[in-house]
């Protein structure tokens, strides 16, 4: 009985040996080199456009990475884990792959694709916005009259309310002027931080938004003229330089400080309302004749305008002419006179 007690002791002991050499399941496995992200910021370039590329990684074991990148087409600018695209001349979708490397012998890799689209001009027309290709294709785009506005690869149209749309057309989002601006919108312009400045012309008031159409400040343009026309603004650098369809003067907005104040006066150009606010073409400057100016003095105030009668005038044109200097005399006389 002894011996037989042993021999089952001895049995268990190897069993349970055997058992615990065997594999751990619950043991963590070990981490290794992985690309968590490739981002294309944009993923939809022009012809010979820009797109920065940023690879992300999680590197449990530590150490340096080396970054190796290839494009089938276009050219890689920059080493490490962000670098710049620079793509083709040719339309199409392309491919762009790293693969990372780290100090264990460790290594993922990863592929990105970004789309380089052919130019396109969008051409406002009588039954709305046409795009035209540079190969002379073409199609309407939208219907409508409103005010478009491209910025880097996105497209923006609207008045009131800013639409951005996608490259068919469709709306992707809408942005609406906020209750605290004014109720007159005549143009939009898209800011640097994704935001947006609404344009008023009856109260000539500028309202700057955020992104998503929050509120953030009104702005009156300074020495507004008294007539009610639009108000159209571009973005260049970090100003806001808008103008009063050729009336009175530009005004910049700074876009840190949101101070508005002159830029350029165009009082001077009386000429330029003739033609735009009344269809009458005339001549204004120097006239080729500088020195004649010095000598009547009206070279500082960059010449005159002259008005050339033909055979084909008639007493209408001149009458209408006559009203019509009268009508932009009226707003440049200073108050009182």
């Amino acid at each position: 009985m002894r011996y037989a007690f042993a021999t089952i002791v001895l049995v268990l002991a190897v069993g349970l040996l055997l058992v615990g050499c065997g594999d751990d399941t619950t043991s963590p496995k070990k981490k290794v080199l992985e690309i968590t992200g490739l981002i294309a910021d944009p993923d939809t370039v022009d012809p010979a456009g820009l797109s920065t590329i940023t690879c992300s990684t999680d590197n449990p074991g530590g150490g340096d990475l080396t970054y190796a990148w290839d494009a089938g087409e276009g050219t890689i600018s920059g080493t490490g884990a962000v670098v710049t695209w620079i793509g083709p001349i040719e339309a199409g979708t392309y491919e762009v792959s790293v693969t990372v490397e780290g100090g264990n012998s460790e290594s993922d890799s990863d592929t990105v694709l970004i789309e380089v689209r052919r130019g396109t001009l969008l051409v406002q027309t009588d039954p709305g916005v046409v795009a035209v290709d540079m190969s002379g294709d073409y199609f309407l785009f939208r219907s409508g009259h409103f005010k478009i506005e491209v910025v880097g690869t996105r497209i923006f149209f609207g008045a009131g309310t800013a639409c951005e749309i996608d490259y068919s057309g469709n709306i992707i989002r809408m942005v609406d002027r906020p209750p605290e601006g004014p109720s007159r919108v005549t143009d939009f312009a898209v800011l640097p931080d994704a935001g947006f400045a609404f344009m008023e012309n009856w109260g000539d008031t500028i309202t700057f938004v955020t992104p998503d159409g929050a509120f953030i400040e009104n702005v009156v343009m300074p020495e507004a003229s008294e007539i009610n026309q639009g108000l159209y603004g571009v973005v260049v650098g970090n100003r806001l330089i808008i103008s009063e369809n050729g009336y009175h003067k530009l005004v910049e907005v700074d876009l840190t400080t949101r101070d508005a104040s002159i830029f350029k006066d165009l009082s001077h150009l009386g000429g330029w309302l003739l033609d735009v606010d009344y269809s009458i073409a005339t001549r204004t400057g120097l006239q080729c004749a500088p020195l004649v100016h010095v000598g009547i003095g009206t070279f500082d105030i960059h010449g005159t305008v002259r008005f050339g009668i033909g055979p084909f005038n008639t007493e209408q044109h001149i009458d209408k002419a006559i009203e019509a200097v009268a009508e932009i005399a009226t707003l440049r006389r200073p108050a009182g006179s």
